[in-house]
């Protein structure tokens, strides 16, 4: 990343990297890892945020058991499920943002230990003097940003981030202001493109960067 932006002359870089949903998983036969595994991962992405402090990096989502938040007895279930996205400036935890909409987070034979829970936080949060606004998946679908913005009665974001497997851009749910960017990361992309056509973009690759000039709440 340093060596690209010394070649086109950007003395001040500022840098977003964002991976799909479901980057980091327990494996094929289950999608929680331990919180313990989490941690790790964390703590992993944590040092590389430290290395590169000019950059936001996003790693995806990891679907995790909270062991700290345990379901009550009365649901004969363990423990609590979330599929969150770890959000990383500097060397530091900046924002964690947990799916509010459940697309079949867990396989049948984990719902026997886990509930799937889903957060209830404004996905909105400011790095570089900007305003951020994120989303996973099914999320977009449902506008949950947008929902959340307008019912807060709040501006919309100048970035709206898009954490993705297999979901379409809605032009009728982005949550960017006019002028603003939408950036989408898609796992269902096999072929991202690097000059993604205008939104609505329903039907070709979702992966890419959009400036908005006619969307906006």
């Amino acid at each position: 990343m340093r060596s690209e932006c010394e070649r086109l002359q950007i003395a001040d870089p500022k840098l977003v990297f964002l991976a799909p949903e479901h980057l980091f998983r327990a494996g094929t036969d289950r999608m929680a890892m331990p919180e313990a595994s989490m941690k790790r991962i964390t703590a992993a992405v944590k040092q590389l945020s430290q290395r590169f402090p000019e950059a936001l990096i996003i790693p995806g989502t990891l679907v995790w058991l909270d062991e700290a938040q345990p379901i009550p007895q009365l649901f004969k279930r363990k423990h609590v499920a979330r599929n969150s996205a770890f959000i990383y400036a500097g060397g530091k935890l900046l924002f964690r943002y947990d799916k509010q909409s459940d697309a079949g987070e867990l396989f049948e034979a984990e719902k026997q230990v886990a509930k799937f829970v889903s957060g209830d936080r404004l996905g909105v949060f400011t790095w570089n003097q900007k305003r951020f606004g994120i989303e996973i998946c099914l999320d977009h679908s449902r506008a949950v940003l947008r929902d959340n913005l307008e019912q807060r009665g709040k501006a919309a974001v100048d970035v709206h981030l898009i954490i993705g497997s297999s979901v379409a851009n809605k032009d009728s749910k982005i949550a960017a202001r006019f002028g603003g960017l939408v950036v989408h990361t898609d796992g269902g992309d096999t072929k991202p493109s690097h000059a993604p056509p205008p939104l609505p973009n329903q039907q070709g690759p979702r992966t890419g960067v959009w400036k908005l000039k006619a969307l906006a709440i």
